[in-house]
């Protein structure tokens, strides 16, 4: 009976596990597909710098470019699974709650990434052009 009990931990871990990791990779070759216009949003916002005065960004490295490419894919495929990834932890842990205890630590989770995007935005759309047109000024 005991090894049945731990056979379906492991199975429910390994296909939760499963799960997140195929979404991942969904979503980074979605974001790979579409990956000019994806890069274009990135940096839409210090377009504005342009206006002003052309600059280009620079490049410290030969491999820079695509690297700084890279990590905005595989950063921002993480950014849009980590819901998913927390929902699956949650999903696996929630028979082990109360009803009170799931409704708070639900009500938490949902504030706690509302809360993510809407810091990640701010500071997105509005404070890091303004940080970069105060250090461009110089």
């Amino acid at each position: 009976m005991k090894s049945m009990i731990w056979h379906s931990f492991f199975y429910e871990v390994k296909a939760r596990t499963l799960y997140i990791f195929l979404s991942f990779l969904l979503t980074l070759s979605v974001v790979l597909i579409f990956q000019a216009e994806y890069f274009y949003l990135w940096i839409s916002p210090f377009s504005v710098f342009e206006l002003t005065k052309p600059r280009a960004f620079l490049c410290m490295d030969l491999t820079e470019p695509m690297t700084i490419q890279l990590w905005v894919y595989l950063i921002s495929a993480s950014i849009f699974v980590m819901p998913f990834c927390s929902f699956q932890v949650f999903a696996f842990l929630s028979p082990s709650f109360y009803k009170n205890d799931w409704k708070k630590l639900a009500t938490g989770l949902s504030r706690f990434f509302s809360s993510l995007y809407f810091c990640w935005a701010f500071s997105y759309m509005i404070l890091f052009p303004k940080i970069c047109l105060f250090f461009f000024s110089i």
